[in-house]
């Protein structure tokens, strides 16, 4: 696989666009709102989504920038989960729908699986980072 530091700034940019696109019709005052079980401070969230959006960024770049016969399979699969991804903020902080938020998650997690499942064989440290991705979408 041939390095190509355009693609993944562009990688990069999109992702954080697309993913924060969203975010900006969301005040911190539904997240203190909320009744909590754990009280994360809110200013944590911009940090970890910062950081889950930079691996989801680098796994588009894995994917575009790779030659596997399964490759534009996996670009339709990336890009449906992103779009799940980026609603579900818009969802449970903007429009409170708890219960739909919740199944929708649920629907992420499939998705996120079926990356996974699907790309296994490829990559072992792109499934890492959805791994991860899982974990945090869980807690």
């Amino acid at each position: 696989m041939k390095r190509n530091i355009k693609l993944l700034v562009i990688c990069i940019i999109l992702t954080f666009f697309i993913g924060n696109l969203f975010a900006i019709f969301i005040s911190t005052s539904s997240y203190n709102s909320l009744n909590k079980l754990i009280n994360v401070p809110s200013y944590i969230f911009p940090i970890v989504w910062s950081v889950l959006y930079l691996l989801m960024a680098i796994s588009l770049y894995i994917i575009l920038n790779s030659n596997n016969k399964i490759k534009y399979q996996a670009i339709k699969i990336y890009f449906i989960q992103f779009f799940v991804n980026s609603l579900w903020t818009l969802l449970f902080f903007k429009f409170n729908l708890y219960l739909f938020s919740f199944i929708w998650i649920l629907l992420l997690i499939i998705l996120v699986l079926i990356m996974i499942i699907k790309f296994y064989k490829k990559k072992n440290s792109r499934n890492i980072k959805h791994i991860l991705f899982i974990m945090v979408n869980i807690c």
